[in-house]
């Protein structure tokens, strides 16, 4: 299996395991189905830690407060704290993803599909001190203006905050982010090939599913591994073939 690059998820990479499932679909469907649910029963130990992680109140007081003007300026609203919606948010899947632009899918992942689950997941992973204020925002010109048409910044790049550093102390009052990088772990090792993880380094850390991910300490790859290893073994004796 390989693996997509996307914010909010922990890709578990498993090789011939899209082979393996083709291969399934078309001879013995059942046997595709039976490896699903293994792969979800041998992720729910991270959904399960992960869910433990989101705290149960708001690190931020304003944060669990709906937005005073929800619909000015953007097409949505700052997601709110809601710790039951976040944790439920959590979930493993087993369904193919679309192919990236390098051709890579998600076989298998943990994923938080709460808006406000995946701030939390990744805040400050892009930078430390959070998004700019738009410079439009709460200039002279903008002040001599009637507050109804007043400028309200769209541009997802800057903050919509008046408050310069409200990206700053938003991360601040955060946990601090874990690298689960895998990469990390043979830095400078013989034949390794890795001297740097560098800046794809960064879209390994969060606060959530990345620290499960680090704290399970390989666990639940060598539960797939074998759920898949297993399946195959199943498949090739059904159809009276031999593994390669």
């Amino acid at each position: 299996m390989t693996k997509r690059k996307r914010a909010k998820q922990v890709p578990v990479e498993v090789k011939g395991l899209l082979e393996l499932r083709k291969a399934m679909a078309e001879f013995q469907p059942e046997f595709e189905i039976a490896l699903d649910k293994n792969l979800e029963k041998a992720m729910s130990g991270i959904v399960k830690k992960a869910k433990g992680f989101i705290p149960s109140e708001s690190p931020l007081t304003n944060w669990a407060r709906p937005a005073k003007n929800p619909s000015r300026g953007r097409s949505r609203a700052f997601p709110v704290y809601n710790v039951m919606e976040m944790r439920r948010g959590i979930q493993s899947s087993v369904k193919p993803s679309a192919f990236n632009k390098k051709g890579f899918t998600s076989l298998a992942r943990v994923e938080n599909i709460s808006a406000a689950g995946a701030i939390y997941e990744t805040a400050g992973r892009k930078n430390k001190k959070g998004q700019m204020k738009d410079p439009y925002l709460g200039g002279d010109w903008d002040k001599a203006l009637p507050k109804a048409k007043r400028y309200y910044s769209s541009n997802h790049k800057y903050s919509a905050s008046n408050n310069p550093k409200a990206g700053q102390q938003f991360i601040e009052a955060l946990p601090e982010l874990v690298n689960a990088d895998y990469r990390l772990n043979k830095l400078n090792e013989a034949s390794s090939g890795y001297k740097t993880a560098g800046r794809a380094s960064r879209k390994f850390k969060g606060r959530a599913i990345f620290r499960a991910h680090v704290e399970d300490q390989g666990k639940t790859l060598g539960l797939i591994m074998q759920a898949k290893q297993a399946a195959e073994d199943k498949f090739i004796k059904k159809i009276g073939g031999k593994a390669a």
